[in-house]
């Protein structure tokens, strides 16, 4: 007979105990995120009177590193999620370059796509792309906590409103220029 190997328990999650003087759960990038604390967190927020939810940003995803070339054999190109790709047919090594991504909540960083580029649905096919190798950034770790908990976070880093205020009071500077 075959011994099971159970993922998830009951009893182990009824059985925690959650230290009651916690007054806010923060939110970082965490290599070794896990359910445990996702579970963890979780309880703390809906349990403990006024406990807060504090997030050090919502990045969606960081760079794992310099991209991996391949090739486009469909009509949907692997930058139709938010991801750079870079058309690797026309570059000096490959023919000339150009450079297209998908829209990424309008936001435009040196790491992240830019959303004035061509569509990725303009590549041809069997295109040489480069795309970056990419992991789950902040974000993915606070959006678990905030539906296993049902509680939004006050995001204090880049895109926290807190942040761009207080550097306008503190710096005068125009949250806009940000």
């Amino acid at each position: 007979m075959l011994t099971p190997y159970l993922i998830g328990d009951a009893n182990s999650i009824l059985s925690l105990q959650v230290d009651k003087d916690i007054g806010a759960v923060v939110v970082g990038w965490d290599p070794k995120f896990d359910d445990s604390k996702i579970v963890y967190a979780s309880i703390c927020l809906r349990e403990i009177p006024g406990c807060l939810f504090i997030a050090s940003n919502t990045d969606s995803a960081d760079s794992l590193g310099p991209p991996i070339e391949t090739t486009q054999s469909s009509n949907k190109a692997p930058g139709h999620n938010g991801v750079h790709y870079t058309n690797l047919s026309n570059n000096p090594a490959h023919g000339p370059s150009t450079t297209s991504s998908a829209s990424n909540n309008g936001r435009s960083d040196d790491d992240r796509p830019s959303s004035s580029s061509p569509s990725s649905s303009s590549l041809p096919h069997n295109t040489k792309v480069l795309i970056p190798r990419m992991m789950p950034g902040t974000g993915s770790l606070v959006a678990a906590v905030s539906v296993a908990s049902g509680i939004q976070p006050f995001v204090v880093g880049k895109e926290g409103p807190w942040l761009l205020g207080h550097l306008k009071q503190e710096f005068g500077v125009e949250p806009s220029l940000v």
